[in-house]
């Protein structure tokens, strides 16, 4: 492989660079994976470097060319979620700023990064479908960008506009359940763990939650329960946290619900954050309900999911709580 017109050793990049991608696991031994054009030279080749031996076609987008791409996707993507986002005036933009490029290619490029970013279950950009074509080099630049951008999900709450009292289409059904092997890497992109992140982000959680009280006020208005309506309680907002849900609400027949609300930027597929406490309210408590709410920036809308969390979910440990043991002690149970 050459740099700036030094040339190294391919396989021992690849292995360091490993290390450095997941420290974690640390580098690579050379015995843990192949060299020469078939392995380590044919991805550096693929992350666009000059590698001896291996042409590149001349139609590959270069480095600087991907970059410039996912940073006017971005840009595209930013100006949604502020209102401001005008496809075919945006687009000519982009298009300036890439114009070695014509327009299909752009497009193109495009729905390949909104593909990247709906396996990542992250928000896309409105009139570029996901087009599947794995590309070393672009999910390179494009995990990269997000780990040194993980605001650009975000948007100021207080510009959210409330829920209309009109719910059609507001809920959908839950996505299917994904058994996820342990083995399995998390999605690269998610060195920045959006879930955990979103759990954190108590402005987050306390929007969604007051935007789900209005919906679930709103249902039970539309079926004839105003009365109903008017003692749904936030709880978590008037009692605090640690009851295992935030809101006490009703069905329309009267009984009543208990309901954990969770809120995200992301897509309907993004997973989210449960704590102990709320996996045991949902197994104790007669209807209890999680309300997911996703794509809360854009276009908010919701599935439910009811009963035990260990049943409607594939829970994962992510946490131990942990206290140092001397050799020989007994662990308390009830410590």
């Amino acid at each position: 492989m050459r740099h700036e017109g030094r040339p190294y050793a391919s396989k021992a990049i690849v292995g360091v660079a490993y290390g450095y991608q997941y420290p974690e696991q640390g580098p690579l031994r050379h015995d843990q994976f192949s060299g020469g054009k078939a392995g380590a030279a044919r991805h550096l080749s693929m992350l666009g470097f000059e590698v001896d031996g291996i042409t590149k076609d001349p139609d590959d987008w270069t480095l600087e060319e991907v970059q410039v791409a996912v940073s006017e996707y971005f840009r595209l993507y930013r100006a949604q979620i502020d209102g401001d986002y005008v496809r075919k005036r945006d687009f000519r933009q982009a298009l300036a700023a890439i114009p070695s490029r014509n327009e299909s290619a752009v497009s193109r490029k495009f729905s390949n990064i909104s593909a990247i970013l709906v396996e990542s279950q992250l928000p896309t950009i409105q009139g570029f479908t996901a087009l599947g074509n794995k590309q070393t080099l672009l999910s390179a630049v494009l995990y990269d960008w997000v780990r040194e951008h993980p605001d650009i999900f975000d948007r100021p709450v207080a510009t959210i506009s409330p829920p209309s009292a009109n719910l059609v289409g507001l809920e959908v059904e839950p996505p299917s359940v994904i058994r996820v092997s342990r083995a399995k890497k998390e999605r690269r992109a998610a060195r920045v763990d959006f879930a955990a992140r979103d759990e954190r982000n108590r402005q987050l959680g306390r929007a969604g939650e007051q935007w789900a009280l209005q919906v679930l006020k709103f249902e039970l208005v539309e079926s004839g329960r105003s009365d109903l309506a008017d003692r749904v309680v936030w709880a978590s907002d008037a009692e605090g946290d640690g009851l295992g849900y935030d809101i006490r609400s009703f069905s329309s027949t009267g009984e009543p619900r208990l309901v954990e609300v969770k809120t995200t930027n992301g897509g309907q597929a993004a997973p989210f954050m449960v704590t102990e406490n709320e996996v045991r309210a949902s197994e104790e408590e007669v209807g209890y309900v999680l309300m997911r709410v996703f794509s809360f920036n854009q276009n908010a809308r919701f599935y439910r999911l009811h009963g035990p969390l260990t049943q409607s979910c594939a829970l994962t440990p992510v946490m131990y709580s942990a206290l140092p043991k001397i050799e020989g002690d007994e662990v308390l149970d009830d410590l």
